[in-house]
């Protein structure tokens, strides 16, 4: 399986299917690909505590793929490392054509 199987179309958006690590060394998205659980890995500085890490979620995404931070949105998993986020105004392959470049570089 691959990383792309991470990536869904819904209402206009595009979501991608993530697990994220809480209090980890550096911030790095994306991390390797799950096949197990079928989610793109994700590491976030923040800790888990008062939505820090839901905020560095969104905010990482946004910057690593060159778009608004209001264009990112968490729609699924607040309170789990299993999180759903929406990308507004963007098409799936435009999302996967810059995830494909991140994990060339």
């Amino acid at each position: 399986m691959t990383w792309r199987n991470a990536i869904t179309s819904s209402n206009d958006n595009v979501l991608i299917a993530i697990h994220v690590v809480p209090g980890s060394a550096r911030d790095e998205f994306p991390g390797p690909y799950n096949s197990w659980r079928r989610r793109l890995s994700m590491q976030v500085r923040a800790e888990a505590l008062d939505n820090q890490a839901n905020v560095a979620v969104v905010e990482l995404i946004a910057r690593a793929l060159g778009i608004s931070r209001q264009e990112v949105m968490l729609v699924n998993g607040e309170k789990s490392r299993q999180k759903t986020v929406a990308i507004r105004g963007h098409s799936v392959a435009e999302v996967a054509a810059g995830i494909e470049a991140l994990y060339a570089r």
